[in-house]
Parts: structure tokens; sequence; C-alpha cells
């Protein structure tokens, strides 16, 4: 239910940036629901935004959000996304 994603920084600064990332979800769905992605960083939430996928397909299976993170320099973070399910 947990998706990883781990983002990296190659800069020997930090850096605060908008991450733009697009998953699959682990059971695509038929049915009428969406899967609103939620990310959090050791365990608080990060405020996201779900926007369009690059696929036109009615189908509830992949999914993009944008986010903004904090890098340390030269560093790797790692966030952890999860879906809830709303109905449409």
């Amino acid at each position: 239910g947990v998706i990883t994603l781990l983002v990296y920084n190659p800069h020997p600064f930090a850096i605060s940036t908008a991450i733009d990332c697009e998953f699959n979800l682990e059971n695509p769905s038929l049915e009428r629901e969406y899967a609103y992605p939620e990310i959090t960083r050791d365990g608080v939430p990060v405020p996201c935004q779900g926007e369009k996928e690059a696929s036109s397909i009615p189908i509830e299976f992949r999914k993009r959000v944008l986010f903004h993170a904090e890098l340390g320099p030269c560093q790797m973070a790692r966030y952890d996304c999860r879906t809830k399910i709303l109905p449409r």
C-alpha cells in the first residue's frame, strides 16, 4: 500500500524544489472511484497536488503527483506515497 519515492540532490548545496512524478497503482480499478495520492516524509504529511497523468485511458491505474521537497547537499530523501480512495 506504500509507494516509496527516493529523491536525490546531486548538488553540493541544499535545494528547495518541486518534484513531479508519475507511477502505476498496485491494483487498477474499473469502478467509479478516484485514488488521491498523499505524500509523507518521516510520517509527516507533505502538501501535494494530484495532476492529470500522461495516460488518457479511463481506468484508474496511473497517478501523477506534484509536491515540494527540501533536499540537503548530496543527499537522498525518502517520501512515502499512499492513495486514498474517494468516490467520483
